[in-house]
Formats: C-alpha cells, structure tokens, sequence
C-alpha cells in the first residue's frame, strides 16, 4: 500500500482555497464594474421626463378666416400656421395677397382682406396690419411700401423699400428709434417721423 504524503493533501487544499477565493473577487469586480457602467449609462442619457422648453407666441387672426381669434403658436411659427389655427380662410378671402410664409412675432394682429378691401391698405405681404391697432400710427414692422409713403411726410419709394429691406435682412424694429440705422433717415427726418411710427 502506498504511504499516502499529507503534503499534498494540503496543497490541493490550499490550491481549492485560492481558486474559489479567485473567483469570489473576479465575480464581485464584475459585477461592480456593470454596476458603474450602469450608471454612466444612465447620466449620460437624459431623463425621459425632461421635454425642451418650445417657446411660444401669440396672434391675433381675424378678417377672413372662419375662426378668428387669439392664437398661441410656436415661436418659429409662419402665417400659414396662425391660419391653419384659425381654421383657414373664407371663400371670400384675398388668400393670394397674403405671404404665408412670412415669420410671425409675438403680438401680431394678422387681418386676411376680403374682396372688399384694397390688399395694399388692409394687408401687406406679411397679410398684418400696416396701421397700428392701438395707436393709429404706421407700423414701421409691417407696414407695406404705399403705407409708407402715404402715411409718413417725407417718405419716398426709395426711402419706403429702404426701410422694408432693413427689416427683413436685419429683423423686425425693436423701438422707433432703430428707424435711424436705416440710410437716409438721420436725426432730422427721424424727429419729423417719430410720432407717426410705431413699432
């Protein structure tokens, strides 16, 4: 009968120790590094909760349309979208006057002319008012070439189309006094203006 060494029993002991202790540690690293990827994962990703702030405006459509009315809309909204709003236009509407894809901005008033009103004095081509609803002054934002000439002295077609093409490469007129940024209109002219425009 072979003597059996107890050396090597406790070899194999030892060696069985260090395999399962092995294997412990590597399990737990494992699992704690899908635990930490987990939560990278998860703070790199937005909440499903968090939606982007959409600005918006409000318009106010009347004229023809079938629902006229104050309308609130994106910010990035065009006429076509105040009119779709409002339910869209009559069958009596002056529809090819209106630019409807002209910009909208904030406290609008968007009159669609029938076909009783002169286009030119009732809408321009952004189909708004070129009078200031509350002021009875000319609206230097919306206000159409004729508009201006008839309703400012001193005003010409060259010096109207001026103003037209400042708005639009520049944007809307935040105060009367940005009409002086326009060529030809200094401090003079502007003083005979300013209790005429508004904005």
């Amino acid at each position: 009968m072979i003597a059996f060494d107890k050396r090597w029993l406790w070899l194999g002991v030892l060696l069985i120790i260090i395999a399962f202790y092995s294997g412990s540690k590597y399990k737990e690293y494992s699992s704690d590094r899908q635990n930490q990827t987990m939560i990278e994962l998860q703070e790199s990703q937005p909440e499903a909760n968090e939606k982007p702030i959409i600005k918006q405006i409000q318009v106010f459509v009347s004229g023809e349309v079938l629902t006229p009315g104050v309308y609130t809309l994106p910010e990035d909204a065009r006429i076509h979208d105040a009119i779709t709003a409002a339910g869209g236009f009559t069958l009596n509407a002056q529809s090819k006057s209106v630019n409807m894809a002209a910009k909208l901005r904030d406290g609008e008033a968007l009159i669609i002319p029938g076909p009783n009103d002169d286009p030119e004095s009732k809408a321009n081509s952004n189909g708004s008012l070129g009078m200031s609803s509350n002021s009875g002054r000319v609206n230097i934002n919306t206000a159409s070439v004729a508009e201006l000439e008839n309703g400012l002295p001193g005003i010409g077609p060259t010096l109207a189309q001026r103003i037209i093409d400042y708005r639009e490469n520049t944007g809307y007129f935040k105060k009367i006094e940005d009409l002086k940024n326009v060529s030809g209109i200094g401090d003079k002219r502007y003083d005979a203006l300013k209790e005429l425009i508004d904005v």
